[in-house]
């Protein structure tokens, strides 16, 4: 499977091709979805106050590497 993924133990993103943690909720199928695509899926899974927590950087860390 691949798509981005959302860790909430960490509060951060995830680029994945293969198997994601279990634990981890689906963002996007589309590995290339923006930060602004990323930010309205989890709009509607996180509180506001949650939301001003997530890691944004480690899904441009996965991207680069």
């Amino acid at each position: 499977m691949k798509g981005i993924f959302y860790d909430r133990a960490t509060r951060r993103l995830h680029t994945v091709n293969g198997m994601p943690d279990p634990d981890w909720t689906l963002i996007s199928h589309n590995l290339e979805a923006t930060f602004n695509q990323c930010r309205r899926v989890l709009r509607e899974l996180l509180s506001m106050e949650e939301l001003a927590h997530v890691d944004w950087s480690a899904l441009h860390q996965d991207r680069a590497a």
